[in-house]
């Protein structure tokens, strides 16, 4: 499994130095997305070109070619076969960059190349928008930032280095230019992704702002290695095998449709609710490598709560916006775990009209995963007839790489709610 990292932020937060040092911490390879979109800015500028408008800057992009290369004193950025590492990072080539990053066809331009990089190698990528629009299914994601004029003086110490010749005043002008451009702008706005970290680091020196962030993703590595390298649990297993055929006895059940379960592909579960059972009646029947999402009230059950978790449970609070839930359902998906979210948001009798809930319809769109309709037919009632109608897998690619209204994630689930609702209709004698 290939890791991304995504750090996004606002000119002059520091991405690109700390993401440089990370990688080479991290021995990942570092992709500086600015530096792509400030060659293309210098290009135009070059040719005398106004940057602000697509039909000046569309027509030279067939002649221009990008390359990064590694290099022992850090990364060189080469335009058409010229190093242009120390040009690119003028004032000028800056407010450029901000000019052409607007125009959907330079985006497009560079973006096949970005994807193609991330898919191959475990990447450091930073930029503008890598943690939602270029890498959203991106392991790590973090939103990078500090006060403006903090960045203004950062970036300030950076050029004189360099020997650019500015002030403190015309630097911030430009920053704050910047941070207006790309938050406003239609294509790509800078923005934090929802499963992203904030991390400010006004105030902090350089070595402290890589140490403050190297804790960050060495804690979601860590976490995300334990969800891809977990095994059942022998007792797992045990329980699983012991339901399976409990339920079997009891409950006299068949499970229709079962070639419609994926067995190597992650996916999202979905069922109406009406009993305690129906998670386990799920879970005997669905690979090993599930989880579950329950409400937060089942883990303060003192031993059970311990239990469900080892089990592949974790909680969600109900009746709020649960990003930390949310977060850790996009992990467990990203790190190859299928995931149980029951989208009625609760229990409810068979036949109570109920709107559903969109957590499941927003959840599978950001991990880019499909959603597996199931009905659980009759009840748990001992020697009834119980039936599993496993619908066919619901594809929801036409939402990816956009930006849903909630009014399209309604339609998710409304639909989604539709087809479960015929397959737990069907007749119970077949």
């Amino acid at each position: 499994m290939n890791i991304n990292i995504a750090i996004d932020g606002p000119s002059g937060a520091g991405k690109s130095t700390i993401s440089q040092k990370l990688a080479q911490r991290l021995g990942y390879i570092y992709i500086d997305t600015g530096a792509m979109y400030r060659a293309v800015g210098l290009y135009a500028l070059n040719q005398g070109r106004d940057t602000k408008r697509a039909d000046e800057v569309v027509p030279l992009l067939p002649a221009i070619t990008v390359e990064i290369s590694p290099a022992t004193d850090g990364q060189q950025v080469f335009l058409n076969g010229e190093n242009v590492t120390d040009k690119i990072r003028t004032p000028e080539a800056s407010i450029a960059a901000s000019d052409v990053s607007a125009i959907p066809e330079v985006r497009a331009k560079l973006l096949s190349l970005q994807r193609e990089t991330a898919a191959k190698n475990n990447v450091i990528m930073d930029g503008r928008d890598i943690g939602t629009q270029i890498l959203p299914n991106a392991q790590v994601k973090i939103f990078l930032t500090a006060d403006v004029e903090d960045r203004a003086r950062r970036r300030l110490e950076q050029l004189t280095l360099q020997g650019v010749n500015t002030t403190f005043d015309d630097v911030l002008k430009d920053m704050q230019y910047r941070d207006k451009q790309d938050s406003s702008r239609e294509a790509a706005p800078l923005a934090c992704a929802p499963d992203a970290l904030a991390v400010d680091t006004t105030g902090n020196t350089f070595e402290q702002s890589v140490e403050q962030i190297y804790a960050v993703i060495a804690e979601k590595l860590d976490n995300l290695q334990k969800i891809h390298n977990y095994k059942p649990h022998w007792f797992f297993k045990f329980a699983k095998g012991l339901l399976k055929g409990f339920f079997k006895l009891v409950f006299r059940y068949k499970v229709i449709g079962a070639e419609n379960i994926p067995q190597d592909e992650v996916v999202i579960v979905c069922a109406n609710h009406n009993s305690l059972l129906d998670p386990p009646f799920l879970g005997a029947n669905l690979p090993d490598n599930i989880g579950v999402m329950a409400k937060e009230e089942l883990f303060r059950i003192w031993g059970f709560g311990k239990l469900i978790r080892k089990l592949g449970a974790f909680p969600i609070r109900r009746g709020q916006h649960d990003i930390a839930a949310v977060r850790t359902a996009l992990q467990v998906l990203k790190a190859g775990k299928s995931l149980i979210i029951f989208p009625e948001g609760g229990r409810f009798k068979s036949g109570t009209e109920v709107k559903g809930k969109n957590g499941a319809a927003m959840i599978a769109v950001r991990a880019r995963v499909k959603i597996l309709p199931m009905g659980i037919i009759g009840t748990f009632k001992p020697f009834r007839k119980m039936r599993l109608n496993v619908g066919k897998p619901i594809d929801l690619s036409e939402y990816y790489g956009k930006k849903p209204e909630t009014s399209d994630y309604n339609e998710i689930t409304a639909n989604l709610l539709r087809v479960i609702g015929e397959l737990k209709e069907l007749r119970i004698e077949n």
